[in-house]
């Protein structure tokens, strides 16, 4: 009698609609800067006149303690084989969006999930897909423009972030340093139909790296691929807080 009931209670969980397979449908938004210009820990003040990112494709991931199996969700035909091995994979944006930092909130779509709980996402800077893609972001992954004041010094700055392969990567590697994993989702409930994932763009956070000092005098600091100033910014840019986002 015992085990009947234990039986029992297994197959009322299983019913549940919180279980992990069922598949459910959100809206992803994108949102950027609330100002243009801030002041950094250094003392030098940035102003942006310019800042685009192509976000995506998107990867949910669930909390690490959850078993979740790989999903089939729609076709990957645009999907990275290596991101899905990095952890499990609950929910995925195959898309990808020329976002405007600088500009209104964007409404992207619809991201495809499986329904429980989520606590972080993993994003591609990928190659830009298709001629808008390209015209908007110059051929880049990323593009930005403005410049950086301190007292008399003032430093300009055009930079665009390119994640191309060096002769001595896999495509392992590649893939990798296009990706930004770990990034933070505030959620009070799971996944469900009808939800909203906000993505927020930080562009402050961008320069947590870049030393404006030692590129004073220059006309451009990014005026080549590979400069110093390009390396610092594409450390700050995949940092997991040069990004978060919100499940309502």
């Amino acid at each position: 009698m015992k085990l009947l009931s234990l039986v029992m209670v297994l197959v009322c969980a299983c019913g549940s609609e919180d279980t992990p397979g069922r598949r459910v449908e959100a809206s992803l938004h994108i949102a950027g800067a609330a100002t243009r210009s801030w002041t950094l820990a250094s003392g030098w003040t940035v102003t942006l006149d310019e800042a685009l990112v192509l976000v995506g494709p998107l990867y949910l991931r669930p909390p690490k303690r959850t078993t979740w199996s790989r999903l089939s969700l729609v076709p990957r035909a645009h999907a990275h084989g290596q991101t899905l091995v990095d952890g499990e994979v609950m929910g995925e944006y195959l898309s990808q969006i020329p976002f405007d930092v600088l500009g209104p909130e964007l409404s992207a779509g619809v991201l495809a999930s499986e329904a429980g709980p989520v606590d972080r996402l993993s994003i591609m800077l990928d190659v830009p897909r298709g001629a808008e893609a390209r015209a908007r972001g110059q051929g880049y992954h990323a593009y930005m423009r403005g410049h950086a004041t301190r007292g008399a010094d003032r430093v300009p700055f055009a930079c665009g972030m390119r994640i191309d392969a060096s002769s001595q990567e896999t495509p392992t590697n590649l893939e990798a340093r296009r990706r930004i994993d770990n990034v933070s989702v505030e959620s009070s409930f799971p996944v469900e139909d009808g939800a909203q994932l906000r993505l927020w763009v930080h562009p402050e956070r961008w320069f947590d790296f870049v030393s404006f000092d030692d590129h004073r005098g220059l006309d451009n600091p990014c005026a080549r691929d590979g400069s110093a100033f390009a390396q610092q910014w594409y450390l700050g840019l995949r940092r997991p807080e040069a990004f978060s986002a919100e499940l309502n």
